[in-house]
Formats: structure tokens, C-alpha cells, sequence
């Protein structure tokens, strides 16, 4: 005799509230024993719904001992809002998918479900291509607190309790479930009682769920549409994302109004307990039907997705699962981690992330990245339970940081400067703040943005990967070009990370006055003089004569000094600074430390005389003990040093004399040394005979 036979001779023609607490045990630890070898026909399909609906009548009578208002509490829990558990209208939708993902399948590549809304009557259909309803997978949906249908150590399953699927019942009045030989209906009134249905019953290849929305059918796939079509939705909100099996869900009312959602598989890298596949596909085909016209939407995401395997130890097992579970009491249980990121170009539509477990929570992410964990959850199904931080909260958290660790230092390789785009603020965490149930996580450590910094991720201008405190950025108010230029010419012992965004918040090192400091350089380090000012005048840097002013004394070479006459703009502010000083009887502190030193005088007209020079001049150059430094440079170059002047050797005296005259244009001397060289010249050019009369004319004019 089978368990189920048994069960029917000893249960079958007994009253429920015949029972007694030891004979509904008994009846219990029987049902739960009935296996699927057992169920061959409509008939014995029905015997073993008829006996479990007299066990669950028994258990419900039972529970009136709680209070006659008990069964409606439990209603209650099932709706959305303040007096439910769900603050989202459309978590039942997750539940069935979560219930549809954790079936066994025959063909791994083919795992299918299909949802169809009937406006008309006001019912959901999910029909989905499973193996079937097990007996005792019958026995767990119509439970609330019972073990896990599938739970094993071997499977890597989101289910857990029938609490999950429970949840129909905050928008459905009834549900018929047809699967195999099973088939029966659950009333919101009575959720757990099943109700056998066999009338004109055909065996049900696969399973296929009906669930009857009073006036809402219409409403809940509006919902959908709006709610999931969203590249934001589909990244962060994703209910095929993380799941183990179905590959694609639809969505659908006829053939001109549907939603399908795909997740793509790609070819991937392994590396022992680490996989990465790259560019993967999310995405939703939306098809509407809008006054008269029909509507074709595709949203889709561009991808990679790093899945991370652990085993969880027996001890976070029994922390999880309880003391007396069979669960990973081996070898612990296998369990898979993944990271969703983004390619940089749809970071700015999807958004900010979230945490899933399977299935999106309501935790969020301050970063554009979906994660999923093994977390267990609270009776909402939306929140992380860390159930007193106990050993599998503690070893899941562990896992997730190390992932978080591995996909960045990965990550890196392929976005570059962009990394920056996925990380947290040096000051917050991974996840963001929601109504204090993230503080489990906000509090560790290891999801602390801090931390991140430390990893070796950031691209330099050297090509190479540094942490944080290993590089220096720009400031975008530096307004620099070249920047790796200037990053070589400053010779900064950090490495340049150009980056894409402003990196306040990631307290990164930001050098101020930038250019300011590399003119100051120019000076002191004789080898980058040239390279930094012709950097300088290509950028037209203006040369602040306060910042001057605070580098004196300057002490340059000079081969520095004919490098700066070369350049016109510095070499007009330092001449103009230099004169100012000389007019207040002061010298400029710009000294010549290897002054190829000759007496002006030597170099001057005979008929010149020092003392017919201004008086400003005549002081300037007692001080100079009458020292010049010659340059083959244009005639009027000048440049009053402290030590001595530059002047052109190509003609001394036209360029000394445009010192005095910029120092004092209106002392005699001035003007006397100037006819003196107009006349001069004058006379060379008379005794040029081929000298035309014309130019000489024209010189008189000048």
C-alpha cells in the first residue's frame, strides 16, 4: 500500500475537527511523504488534495484559538501599504516569477514564463514549461511558515516559505493552480485550504496559474508597462536579472500589446570560482496599441555581469536555516553572487543600482551597479534581515565584498578614467540611506567608499593602475590644457589621473595655482625653462606681476635669461617691473648668477659719455658697478637685472639708449643721443652712392 493510499484509508472518511493535535502530526509528516510516483491519475490527484484540504481546515480551526480575527489578520499582512507587508503594489508579480524560477526544468535553455492578462474576464494566467508540482511542493504552497519547497545544498534557489507566494492575495480573490494531475483553487478567505477542481480535467503538461483580479487586470499591466519599460526599471528593477533559469518573461495581453523581457548569455571568462561575461544584452520589447496605431518600444542595456561562486559554511546553515536543518550539513551550501554593471554610455539613464536577492529589494545603491545577494529578508520580502548579524549575514556580507572588490579591479581595465563614474563618495557607503533598514550594511567598513579608494583602479597618464593616494587630479577651475604635458613638466611625484568627472568627493589630491607654480619652476630649474614658457605663452598665461613681486630675489642663469628675452610677454613685464624699481632707486632682484660680465662703457661710442646718462640711469648703473650682459637679440632689447643689464650686442647704443629713454623720455640726453644716431646714420647712407634719393627723403619724413 502506498503513503498515499494509507493516508486515505486512515484520514479519508474522518471530520477535520475530528483531529486531534497528535493525528493532524501524523497527518502531516504523512502528506509530506506522499511523492510524485504516487499521483497517476485525476483521481489520486484529487485523493491527495482532499486529504490536505482536511488537514488545512483542521490547522485553520485551530488557529481561531488565536482570536476569531485572526485569518483576517493574516489577510491584512498580504495587502500593500501601512497594515501590509509589501510597500510595492506589484511584489506579487515578483513572487510568482521567484516561484517560477526555482521549478525544475527538462531543458535548462528553454525556462519560459509567460503572463496574460485578460481584460475581459479580469484574470492573470502564468502558464511556464516546469517538470511539474511535486505532492509536497502542493503541500508547501498552501502553507505559510512551511520549509523551503526545494531547498537543498545542492540548488542555488530563492524560495523559501509560503509566505512568498501568499502575497496574490493582496490583489487576487482566488487563484487556480493546474499542474500534472493537480488541480485546485485558493480563496482569499481561506488561502491555505485548497479547493480540488476536476471538472472536465485534462492533464496539465507544465503548470499553469490563473489568478482572478476583480476589476484589475486592466490596471495592474498599466502598472507594469509604466513601472518596468523604463531603462532605470530595467536595470534596477529587473525581475528576470538575477533569476537562476528563466532567461525570458512575457508579458501580454493579445498579439499588438505585450512586454518581453531577455537577459542575453554570453561566451565567458573563468577564473576558478569567478566568471565574467561581457557585453551581455538587458533588455524589454514593449508593443502597444495607441489611438489606432501600433506602438514598438525596445530599451536595452549594454552589460557586463561578474557571477561569484561561495559555499556557505554548516554554521551559517544552521544560522540561517535553523538548528535541526538538513541544509549545507555536508559540505556547506553553493551559493552564486553577481554584479550588473553598466557600460559608462547608459550610466546616466539607469541610474543609481539597488540590491537584489534574486529579485529586487527596496535597498538602493549610490551607484550605478545591481548586485545580487543571498540575503535573508525580512517578512516583506524587501529588506535585508541580518537576523542579529548572525554567521550567514556575516559570511554573505563578506562574499558581496569581495565581489565588489573583484568587478572593480576588473572593471578598471575596461572604462578606464571613467571608474570613477561607479564608485561611492569617499564618505558614503555602497548603499543608500532608506528609512534606517540599510544600516546592517551602511556600517560595515567594507562598503565604505574609503575602502575603494584603497584598490589600485584609477587610470594614469602613465598607464598604469594606482589607489587614491597614489594620484593627483586637475582642478577644471585650472582650466589646463595639455595636461599631461604639465603633469611631466612639474615633475609631480604623484601620478596624473585625468579624470572625467570633479573628484571633491572622493578627497583625491587637487594642486592649486598650477600654472602659477609652473612659471615659478621655470625659473628655478634651468633644463625646463624653455619647455615650461613656451607652454606658458601657448596658453597665454599673463605673468601676474604680484606673483613676481613674491618670487624675488630671482636668481637665474644666463642661458635662462636668453631663453626669457625670447619670450616677448614675460620679458615686457619683467623690463616694466625692473624700471618701476630703478625710478623709486631700487633694483629689481632678478640676478644673473653667471654673468658674462663686460663694462658698458667698453661697448658704447666714444663720444658717449656716463655722465651725460639720466641721473635715475647713472644710479641704476653705480650700482651695477657699470656691468652689461650682451645678447644677440633686436636692437632695442633691454633687460635692467640686479647685477648688471642686458643689452643687444648687435648695437649696444640704440639699446641702451631705449633704457634712458623708458626710465626718463624726457631728459636732454635722450633726445641729443637720438639725433646723434639719426645723423650717423644719416651719413652712412650718403656715402652709399647706389643709395636711393627717394629713401633719403623718406628718412627726413621719419
Amino acid at each position: 500500500m502506498t503513503t498515499l493510499q494509507q493516508l486515505q484509508s486512515d484520514y479519508g472518511k474522518v471530520d477535520c475537527r475530528d483531529l486531534g493535535s497528535r493525528k493532524l502530526e501524523q497527518l502531516r509528516d504523512g502528506l509530506k511523504e506522499v511523492v510524485s510516483a504516487e499521483i497517476v491519475t485525476a483521481d489520486s490527484g484529487r485523493e491527495f488534495i482532499e486529504l490536505l484540504k482536511k488537514f488545512r481546515k483542521a490547522v485553520a480551526e485551530n488557529d481561531k484559538l488565536h482570536g476569531d480575527n485572526y485569518p483576517q489578520l493574516l489577510n491584512s499582512l498580504l495587502s500593500v501599504g501601512e497594515d501590509g507587508l509589501y510597500s510595492n503594489s506589484l511584489r506579487f508579480i515578483f513572487e510568482l516569477i521567484q516561484n517560477v524560477d526555482d521549478c525544475d526544468y527538462k531543458d535548462s535553455s528553454d525556462c519560459k514564463l509567460d503572463m496574460r492578462f485578460d481584460f475581459e474576464n479580469d484574470e492573470i494566467i502564468l502558464t511556464y514549461n516546469e517538470i511539474g508540482f511535486t505532492p509536497f511542493n502542493v503541500f508547501a504552497i498552501t502553507g505559510i511558515a512551511e520549509a523551503a519547497k526545494n531547498v537543498s545544498s545542492e540548488k542555488n534557489q530563492i524560495g523559501e516559505k509560503g509566505i512568498g507566494f501568499k502575497s496574490v492575495f493582496g490583489v487576487a480573490n482566488k487563484v487556480w493552480i493546474r499542474s500534472g494531475w493537480f488541480s485546485f483553487e485558493l480563496y482569499k478567505e481561506n488561502f491555505t485550504i485548497p479547493v480540488p477542481i476536476y471538472k472536465n480535467f485534462e492533464f496539465c503538461n507544465g503548470t499553469q496559474m490563473t489568478l482572478y483580479v476583480r476589476g484589475k487586470a486592466k490596471q495592474i499591466y498599466k502598472e507594469i508597462k509604466g513601472q518596468y519599460c523604463k531603462r532605470d526599471a530595467l536595470f534596477s528593477r529587473n525581475p528576470l536579472l538575477f533569476l537562476n533559469k528563466l532567461t525570458s518573461l512575457k508579458f501580454y495581453f493579445d498579439t499588438f500589446r505585450s512586454m518581453e523581457f531577455h537577459v542575453s548569455r554570453t561566451e565567458n571568462e573563468d577564473f576558478e570560482n569567478f566568471k565574467i561575461e561581457r557585453d551581455i544584452d538587458i533588455s524589454v520589447d514593449l508593443r502597444d496599441y495607441e489611438n489606432g496605431s501600433e506602438v514598438k518600444v525596445r530599451e536595452i542595456i549594454h552589460c557586463t555581469r561578474y557571477t561569484y561562486y561561495v559555499t556557505f559554511s554548516k554554521m551559517a546553515c544552521r544560522a540561517r536555516y535553523g538548528e535541526k536543518t538538513q541544509v549545507g550539513q555536508e559540505n556547506g551550501k553553493a551559493m552564486i553572487l553577481s554584479v550588473v554593471v553598466p557600460d559608462t554610455d547608459y550610466i546616466t539613464t539607469v541610474g543609481n543600482g539597488a540590491l537584489y536577492s534574486f529579485l529586487p529589494t527596496q535597498l538602493k545603491l549610490n551607484v550605478p551597479i545591481v548586485c545580487h545577494v543571498p540575503f535573508k529578508l525580512d517578512a516583506s520580502r524587501e529588506f535585508v534581515d541580518p537576523q542579529d548579524n548572525n554567521l550567514w549575514f556575516k559570511e554573505a556580507s563578506n562574499y558581496l565584498s569581495e565581489l565588489i572588490e573583484k568587478v572593480y579591479l576588473d572593471y578598471c581595465h575596461k572604462v578606464k578614467e571613467n571608474i570613477v563614474r561607479y564608485l561611492p563618495d569617499k564618505n558614503k557607503s555602497l548603499f543608500a540611506i532608506n528609512n534606517g533598514k540599510e544600516e546592517c550594511l551602511t556600517e560595515q567598513k567594507c562598503f565604505n567608499g574609503a575602502h575603494y579608494l584603497d584598490l589600485p583602479i584609477f587610470y594614469t597618464a602613465d598607464n598604469d593602475y594606482r589607489r587614491s593616494d597614489e594620484i593627483f587630479c586637475f582642478s577644471e577651475s585650472e582650466n589646463i590644457e595639455e595636461p599631461e604635458k604639465v603633469y611631466r613638466l612639474m615633475g609631480y611625484q604623484r601620478s596624473l589621473f585625468l579624470s572625467p568627472i570633479p573628484v571633491g568627493r572622493f578627497a583625491i589630491k587637487i594642486p592649486t595655482n598650477v600654472k602659477h607654480k609652473l612659471f615659478k619652476k621655470a625659473l628655478d630649474i634651468a633644463d625646463k625653462t624653455s619647455d615650461i614658457l613656451d607652454y606658458l605663452d601657448s596658453v597665454s598665461y599673463d605673468y601676474p606681476e604680484q606673483l613676481i613681486r613674491k618670487l624675488e630675489p630671482v636668481k637665474i642663469t644666463q642661458s635662462q635669461l636668453h631663453i626669457i628675452i625670447k619670450h616677448r610677454k614675460l620679458t615686457k613685464i619683467l623690463r616694466m617691473l625692473s624700471c618701476e624699481d630703478i625710478r623709486n632707486n631700487k633694483r629689481f632682484r632678478l640676478e644673473i648668477t653667471d654673468a658674462n660680465e663686460l663694462s658698458i662703457t667698453d661697448l658704447l661710442n666714444e663720444e658717449f659719455e656716463m655722465s651725460d646718462i639720466p641721473k635715475i640711469v647713472s644710479s641704476y648703473m653705480d650700482y651695477c658697478h657699470g656691468k652689461c650682459i650682451c645678447i644677440d637679440e633686436a636692437n632695442d632689447v633691454y633687460l635692467p637685472c640686479y647685477n648688471a643689464i642686458l643689452i643687444s650686442a648687435q648695437k649696444p647704443l640704440h639699446s641702451f639708449l631705449s633704457f634712458c629713454r623708458d626710465i626718463d623720455p624726457d631728459d636732454p640726453f635722450t633726445t641729443r643721443i637720438t639725433w646723434r644716431e639719426k645723423t650717423n646714420e644719416l651719413t652712412s647712407m650718403l656715402k652709399t652712392p647706389q643709395y636711393p634719393k627717394k629713401n633719403i627723403c623718406e628718412f627726413f619724413v621719419r
